[in-house]
């Protein structure tokens, strides 16, 4: 019995000539990063980074989403929380710059901010992976929120105690202010996976 060499791998020939791609790729970077000088004039710039962020986050959610789908839904998490930032950032930035206003706190601004630190950081927790499985993801959960709640403890006896007893706010202002530092204290652990 012979055994036959297997067929040679064929490669689907270069689209397009490879210098025109190249020149509208430059051409196209050029346009973003003139755009992105612009918006930033604008202090837009935060919104666009934001924004271009979570669609490379959804690109890269949409390529995995048949062969790794446990990746894809955690890029798609991450996706959402950066698309949660932009539209919040957006509405900031408009505020200010266009009606020449600070927005009030809290305002609808805080109902896209606050979930969208959650959403990182849900995303983060849902990238580790271990041959532990869904234990390794609890673990990283519960030291996220030991790490959140040391610095909390740290932060209310040094700056935020004083502050909340001296404020005049509504509860629910001070629950919103209280919210972020709080969120970031979360956001602190998952990046150091």
């Amino acid at each position: 019995m012979s055994t036959q060499p297997a067929p040679p791998v064929r490669h689907p020939p270069p689209r397009g000539d490879p210098a025109a791609r190249a020149h509208a790729l430059r051409i196209a970077c050029a346009v973003l990063i003139a755009g992105f000088a612009a918006l930033t004039a604008l202090h837009a710039g935060e919104t666009l980074a934001a924004l271009c962020a979570s669609i490379a986050l959804g690109v890269r959610a949409r390529r995995d989403r048949r062969s790794h789908l446990r990746s894809a839904a955690a890029w798609g998490v991450l996706a959402a929380g950066g698309g949660l930032w932009a539209i919040a950032q957006g509405g900031w930035t408009f505020e200010q710059t266009g009606l020449g206003r600070t927005p009030p706190s809290p305002s609808w601004l805080d109902v896209p901010f606050l979930p969208s630190s959650g959403a990182l950081v849900g995303g983060l927790a849902m990238m580790v992976q271990t041959p532990a499985g869904r234990l390794s993801q609890l673990r990283a959960a519960l030291e996220a929120l030991f790490m959140a709640t040391g610095l909390l403890l740290c932060g209310w006896l040094a700056v935020i105690g004083p502050v909340t007893a001296s404020s005049s706010s509504s509860t629910l202002a001070q629950t919103v202010a209280l919210a972020y530092p709080v969120l970031d204290a979360a956001s602190a652990r998952p990046s150091s996976w």
